[in-house]
């Protein structure tokens, strides 16, 4: 599956500051490595590792990516994932739906992908990307090398080269790739068929203006999804038009399925994906109005639909796309909050079997996480957005408890995306709600009773709209990023504003760090670190120009004062002094395994320079010295 010309911000990586597009994506928010590190989350009972290899115990889930918007499946039954999250990657798991390796990171340069919405594989399983962000087509080999690309950004509807919006990929039994190009109004909607060399095959279709042959056959309005049965039929989606037109193989229609609406066996004005059963059932997702998906017979005739909407496990939040294993299992990626999300798997018989994601919502367990805080005690508390609520462990890496729930009422939380603690062990969650352009603060004991919130109204204070950081003294003073204002708004423990910091200076505040003398740090998202007087507010210092993506997390050390940042899409953590000079310490990078992250977001450092990392995409806390080993 793809996006259409209109679709929401998260997905229109190519017609936006990158900035803005990570703060959206951020706010729904994975090789051996030569170091071993410590991981709380996925644990089950919230204890370390215990079987030796520096990620989780035999048994625990091991399925690492942020979430789905389309699979493919191999002839050895590996599933390909195109995850969205922070750019997009595609993460490979086994049959046994655990994470092996990552096939492609976030990148422009060949092999790297940008946003991929579908990939599809031959009969000699080279895999072939909708590099939709990158405008083109890559092909990789069954061992994951990059073979070729083809594609550039353009809107020539006689150049099949040239594309704007790639909103769907199939391929057929000859190994013909269809590709689905959607360039907007007056540009023309497409199917382009092209051999495994990126050689232009055929191409059809035609824009529905809704004047010159409205809702004519072979006609779209907004082309969108598209699957090819075992005979070589195609199934392409016009999403606008409520339909599906099928088509045999040279373009000749054949039939129309569905009609515009939101009753059963219609299709309303919301993307959609398609998939055909060896049976020649065909199913259809939406992801809203309401999410669901429909099941037609080969006729094109309404049959039922594929469980219902709803936030347990067997049912849709938002679901995207639909595939098939090798053995006819059927596979949904379902978007949960944001870009989050799972793969539902259901029997060919449609029987519930699993939801597979990465972390999960037992004890102990994370998903995915979006900060964590030490308090004085040496306890860690974690931000643990995707289930809402607070998870909390003791300086052993023992599981304590959760609290908190799904809601916007005291003690419950939309998107805790930052926490605190202060030295008498109360615990300080930013919780953001980002439909409704609303923050606030809640005050917690170190047991997790709510004792009160502030939104930043009272007082001289400002009402803050838009925040992903807070920091907290020990004494109980709390900053606050107010990135819709560009200001760090500072209130006591109660509350009550005292001060706004860093007006006229900060541009895009994201996180802060509390330093060893009057002082504080602040990621910016104008790629900067700056250094702002606790007091005053008054600019001390930047430094890191140049040098980060998007700096998101940071941290200093207690023990030697030293600044650690963390870049939210490079996935890598960058030492500095405390007077911003670049040190020699540095580690991360894409993946999943033990050091690696996806989605590195928030930080924190204990007493003894230990620091804690949300690993926001692989659902797990890790755990470094300041030298970026374990300890």
């Amino acid at each position: 599956m793809s996006v259409p010309y209109d679709s929401d911000k998260y997905f229109r990586s190519h017609n936006m500051n990158v900035r803005v597009l990570v703060l959206g994506i951020a706010a729904l928010i994975l090789s051996a490595c030569s170091f071993d590190v410590n991981l709380l989350g996925n644990k089950g009972a919230g204890a370390l590792p215990s079987d030796g290899d520096g990620l989780f115990p035999l048994g625990e889930q091991k399925a690492y990516f942020g979430g789905s918007v389309a699979t493919a499946v191999d002839s050895l039954g590996n599933v390909y994932v195109a995850d969205p999250s922070v750019g997009g990657s595609i993460t490979v798991l086994n049959a046994q739906m655990a994470t092996v390796r990552v096939l492609a990171s976030t990148g422009s340069a060949d092999g790297q992908v940008s946003s991929p919405n579908g990939m599809v594989i031959d009969s000699n399983d080279n895999v072939y990307v909708n590099d939709y962000g990158n405008f083109r087509i890559q092909k990789f080999d069954s061992s994951g090398t990059f073979v070729r690309k083809w594609g550039v950004s353009g809107g020539d509807v006689n150049n099949p080269f040239e594309f704007n919006v790639m909103s769907g990929i199939a391929i057929d039994s000859n190994d013909n790739i269809y590709v689905l190009n959607m360039n907007g109004p007056n540009h023309g909607m497409e199917v382009r068929v092209f051999d495994t060399d990126g050689n232009l095959v055929r191409k059809w279709g035609q824009w529905d203006d809704g004047v010159t042959c409205p809702s004519c056959d072979g006609y779209f309005d907004s082309i969108y999804g598209i699957a090819i049965d075992k005979d070589d039929y195609v199934y392409v989606g016009d999403y606008m038009k409520g339909r599906i037109q099928k088509f045999d193989s040279l373009g000749v229609h054949q039939l129309n399925i569905g009609s515009p609406g939101s009753g059963a066996g219609q299709i309303p004005n919301v993307f959609i994906g398609i998939a055909v059963a060896s049976n020649g059932t065909i199913y259809v997702s939406q992801e809203s109005s309401p999410p669901r998906i429909q099941k037609f017979s080969a006729a094109g005739t309404y049959v039922s639909e594929l469980s219902s909407a709803g936030s347990s496990s067997s049912q849709f939040v938002r679901p995207w796309a639909i595939g098939f294993d090798r053995q006819g299992n059927i596979l949904v990626s379902d978007l949960t909050n944001g870009f989050a999300g799972a793969i539902k798997k259901f029997s060919a018989s449609e029987t519930f079997i699993a939801a597979i994601q990465s972390g999960g919502n037992g004890n102990g367990q994370l998903n995915k996480p979006f900060a964590v805080a030490i308090s004085k005690a040496g306890f860690v508390v974690g931000a643990d957005s995707g289930n809402y609520r607070v998870a909390k462990w003791d300086a052993d890496g023992n599981w304590l408890l959760n609290f908190g729930s799904q809601g916007w009422g005291n003690g419950q939380f939309t998107m805790p995306v930052s926490i605190g603690a202060d030295d008498l062990g109360n615990i300080y969650v930013l919780d953001y709600d980002q439909p409704n352009t609303r923050i606030k603060v809640q005050k917690f004991s170190n047991s997790g009773t709510f004792i009160r919130e502030w939104d930043g109204s009272a007082g001289a204070g400002t009402t803050i709209t838009s925040s992903y950081g807070l920091a907290v003294a020990g004494n109980g003073d709390v900053y606050v990023a107010d990135v819709s204002h560009a200001k760090i708004q500072k209130f006591d423990t109660d509350g009550n504003h005292i001060a706004d910091l860093g007006v006229g200076t900060l541009a895009m505040p994201v996180n802060i760090a509390l330093g060893l003398n009057s002082n504080l740090f602040v990621t910016d998202g104008t790629g900067k670190v700056f250094e702002l007087d606790t007091t005053s507010g008054a600019k001390l210092g930047e430094f890191g120009s140049g040098l980060f993506t998007f700096p998101w997390g940071i941290t200093v050390s207690p023990v030697t004062g030293d600044v650690y940042v963390g870049d939210l899409v490079a996935n890598t953590i960058k030492q500095f002094s405390a007077a911003g000079i670049l040190g020699s310490i540095s580690w991360g990078g894409f993946g999943f395994a033990s050091g690696k992250f996806s989605a590195l977001a928030g930080m924190a450092s204990d007493e003894n320079g230990f620091i804690y990392t949300a690993d926001n995409s692989n659902s797990r806390i890790q755990k470094f010295n300041g030298l970026g080993v374990a300890f």
